[in-house]
């Protein structure tokens, strides 16, 4: 991921255990592989939420949004793609786009919202790694 490429992606096989009864990943699986996306490109940008923890911070989902485009099935191949998006003071905005490579269909698409918080659960500043990979891939970034 740079400045001039967004976003990060990576690919994987739906599991049985996602779909529902007419084999369709359920809903609510497409927020776990929002949360798979958000650590690869953390891990990708050299940061991960354990380091972000160890240093006493927390960033917490504070909303989610869902688009269900197309359905998936039990082991079709998934790509999703994120982008880190703003930072301004405790908080920041990831997005998500979910695609089948093997049509190219837009399966789902969505965003997270999170806030910074403390070691005791209080909102605090983005932590200054997390400020740092924000700054090295020029985004906008408003420091409240």
């Amino acid at each position: 991921m740079t400045a001039t490429n967004p976003h990060h992606s990576f690919r994987f096989h739906v599991r049985f255990y996602e779909c529902d009864g007419m084999g369709v990943v359920h809903h609510s699986n497409y927020f776990r592989y929002f949360e798979m996306g958000r650590t690869e490109l953390m891990r990708s940008l050299g940061l991960s939420y354990r380091e972000v923890e160890r240093a006493g911070h927390g960033v917490v989902v504070t909303s989610g949004e869902l688009r269900c485009k197309a359905p998936a099935r039990f082991d079709d191949e998934l790509e999703i793609q994120t982008t880190l998006g703003a930072m301004s003071g405790a908080r920041c905005r990831f997005s998500y786009r979910v695609l089948r490579p093997a049509d190219g269909a837009l399966i789902a698409e969505g965003a997270t919202d999170h806030g910074s918080v403390d070691s005791h659960g209080r909102a605090a500043r983005m932590p200054d790694t997390m400020v740092e990979v924000a700054r090295r891939l020029r985004l906008p970034l408003r420091r409240a």
